[in-house]
């Protein structure tokens, strides 16, 4: 779950800044946050006496545990712990996912880490993960060929890809490697066979599909 904030006054945080906040809120994990009217973030934790100030920020989003994440308007974005340690440095491809996970980027390569902070992967060109849980990973060459493919949120694959181009379509179903599968990787049309399809109709059943089930 991502939150939208409560608009909240502290007098003693804002003092510094008065003449110049444009909007002031407070984080469900207790951080306040001030936008000031040159677009400066700046996020307050009374408790643990720790600030953040952040330029040119678009928004910032928060999970259940705490975690939460800057988004510059040039599309950089960092990620934080409840108690403000950087997990993930600004850049486009640092993300934050619903179940805590969040990537990190080390140069030109992405790690997938677990909501403890354990590395789940690395060598990553693309990590996808739902808000039921389920997720994706595709790797480049070198990296944990154990680690790719489709999952349920409790870690058993639903279809093994590498596939960098994996779509999943609204609820219901996905494309890999040119087929396309129901959500339990039940193969519907297979491109191995020969069968081709037109994408754009079967986003459209996919749309119509979610408001049946």
């Amino acid at each position: 779950m991502r939150f939208k904030f409560t608009k909240s006054r502290n007098a003693e945080f804002e003092l510094p800044f008065k003449g110049y906040i444009k909007k002031s809120y407070q984080m469900h994990n207790g951080w306040y946050m001030l936008i000031l009217v040159n677009n400066v973030a700046v996020l307050q934790n009374i408790n643990l006496n720790q600030r953040i100030v952040a330029g040119s920020v678009k928004k910032v989003i928060e999970i259940d545990d705490g975690k939460f994440m800057l988004v510059k308007k040039n599309k950089m974005k960092a990620v934080f712990s409840p108690s403000g340690k950087m997990l993930a440095d600004y850049d486009q491809k640092s993300n934050l996912f619903c179940n805590g996970w969040f990537t990190r980027t080390n140069g030109k390569e992405i790690a997938l880490f677990d909501e403890n902070e354990q590395m789940i992967c690395s060598k990553v060109t693309k990590a996808l993960v739902y808000n039921d849980g389920r997720y994706f990973i595709s790797v480049l060459s070198g990296g944990d060929a154990q680690k790719v493919g489709f999952f349920n949120g409790d870690g058993s694959r639903i279809i093994f890809t590498n596939d960098n181009s994996f779509k999943r379509l609204f609820s219901y179903f996905f494309i890999a490697d040119g087929s396309l599968y129901d959500i339990n990787g039940e193969c519907l049309i297979d491109a191995n066979q020969g069968s081709l399809f037109n994408r754009n109709l079967v986003r459209f059943i996919g749309k119509v599909t979610s408001f049946v089930y």
